[in-house]
């Protein structure tokens, strides 16, 4: 993403579960499974944390992750703080098969690539599938990269 194009008119993002979102935005997961196939089907979008998250739900989820993996996740309150807020952007491509060892055979493979965190994550009001962020938001991500090279 040396050259990042973005149009933040028509910027999308979509919103997952802490656990996940962590994985995805430090290139550990870079599959997100998902029912449908999204418009445009490749491109560059925001990355949301859910705002419902629950001590429980931490600890199932981390329940479905590798080993060493888990040990890399930060602890449910560090986690929470981020919940309802977009943290960064990465590009994707919606593929119906994949090989990652985390698309789970049957879902579209929406796959994830060169995650880039912002510096100061902010609140947005998300929606569930991908969804388009307000230009004036989607303008403070762009603007807010960190290590933009």
């Amino acid at each position: 993403m040396a050259n990042l194009d973005v149009d933040i008119t028509n910027m999308r993002a979509f919103t997952v579960k802490p656990v996940w979102g962590w994985l995805i935005m430090n290139g550990i997961k870079d599959v997100e499974n998902r029912r449908i196939g999204v418009q445009p089907p490749a491109g560059v979008c925001g990355v949301t944390f859910s705002k419902a998250y629950s001590r429980a739900e931490h600890e199932e989820l981390l329940k479905c992750v590798d080993c060493k993996d888990r040990k890399l996740i930060p602890p449910f309150d560090e986690l929470k703080k981020l919940c309802g807020k977009v943290v960064g952007i990465v590009e994707y491509e919606v593929r119906a098969t994949c090989k990652s060892k985390w698309w789970n055979g049957k879902d579209y493979a929406w796959v994830i690539s060169n995650p880039r965190w912002i510096e100061k994550p902010f609140t947005v009001k998300g929606f569930l599938g991908m969804w388009k962020m307000v230009p004036a938001d989607a303008k403070k991500v762009v603007s807010g990269l960190c290590c933009v090279t």
